[in-house]
């Protein structure tokens, strides 16, 4: 079987309606976003007394990690802010049929309840999946170059917009 070129390797996502349940419509490629997912693995580690090194490794959990990199835009930051800090609707932007308003309300107490995602990478002729794809931690970095007229302010309720 001829090794999978790295060139042609796509990734999707789709969003499950049951957290775990394989979702089979409305996946998405992001234009800027990559997702490398690999392979985890955890391991118990036997050494019998009397010997210097271990004499059986057995594994004892497997998962899949998987990494998200590249900068973040507009059309793709609803995805990761659904997943990290919780489900929400789009609504119309005016009169705009394309233009939507995403509003973020995350619980001050209790738990939130995250979009998760089925996960697909591949090509035509060969593939995987996993589901349950979860953001569980983001790291965001951004610059703002102030001009004369811009005015920076923090907000004052806990809900993050995003238009």
């Amino acid at each position: 079987m001829p090794d999978r070129s790295s060139l042609n390797q796509l990734v999707q996502i789709a969003p499950e309606a049951t957290p775990g349940t394989v979702a089979t419509t409305g996946f998405k490629r992001f234009a800027t976003l990559a997702v490398t997912p690999g392979m985890k693995m955890n391991f118990n580690e036997y050494r019998p007394q009397g010997r210097k090194v271990p004499t059986l490794e057995l594994v004892n959990k497997e998962w899949t990690e998987a990494g998200i990199t590249g900068p973040l835009v507009f059309q793709e930051a609803p995805y990761i802010l659904s997943s990290l800090i919780g489900k929400t609707t789009p609504t119309s932007e005016g009169a705009s049929l394309t233009a939507k308003r995403w509003t973020f309300s995350p619980n001050d107490f209790g738990n939130d309840d995250p979009q998760t995602f089925t996960i697909q990478q591949g090509e035509d002729l060969r593939a995987h999946q996993m589901k349950y794809g979860l953001v569980n931690q983001c790291d965001l970095r951004g610059r703002v170059k102030p001009s004369k007229s811009t005015a920076i302010s923090s907000p004052r309720s806990s809900k993050t917009t995003l238009r």
